[in-house]
């Protein structure tokens, strides 16, 4: 059941990601997906955000058509570095998913445009500041939502299995 509801809250990501935000006219899309690896890192730890960012990276490689594992990798080591900070701060504050998000944007952000780079000497290195700065506040706005569904799936999964532990010991 958990692979279940994880599944169809990435189908619904993905579906936002793909076809609703590309739709709407907007100047600057959110990155759902690195929000979501966030929200994942935030929740679980450092093993749930990288695994998070693996499959979320290559979800969005293979749907991009652009470098097959620049996303992949970008956002496994963005749900490995947050995942080691993880420990040390207090998640339970309203504005704490929205700034690691925010942060979060800008360092994969400069990742993603550094390997891009690395491979191609005509990519621009540097995004414009304002656009960078728009797409991290863009992403911090809808943090909390994808945190608290995120956070409310894994909550309702750990009481079933508390429930059943309790269950088979007696």
């Amino acid at each position: 059941m958990h692979s279940l509801a994880v599944s169809l809250l990435t189908l619904v990501i993905v579906i936002l990601q793909t076809a609703f935000f590309p739709r709407i006219g907007l100047i600057i899309k959110p990155d759902l997906f690195l929000v979501m690896v966030i929200a994942y890192t935030l929740v679980g730890g450092i093993k749930s955000g990288t695994i998070a960012g693996f499959v979320l990276g290559l979800i969005e490689d293979l749907l991009s058509g652009g470098f097959i594992g620049v996303n992949t990798m970008t956002k496994a080591l963005l749900g490995f570095s947050t995942g080691l900070i993880e420990k040390h701060i207090f998640h339970d504050q309203f504005f704490v998913p929205s700034l690691m998000t925010f942060i979060g944007t800008i360092i994969n952000n400069l990742l993603y445009m550094f390997i891009i780079h690395s491979f191609d000497q005509r990519f621009t290195m540097f995004p414009p500041l304002g656009k960078l700065m728009a797409l991290g506040f863009l992403n911090a706005l809808l943090a909390p939502l994808i945190f608290s569904a995120v956070r409310r799936i894994e909550n309702h999964y750990a009481r079933l299995r508390m429930g059943n532990l309790h269950t088979q010991r007696y």
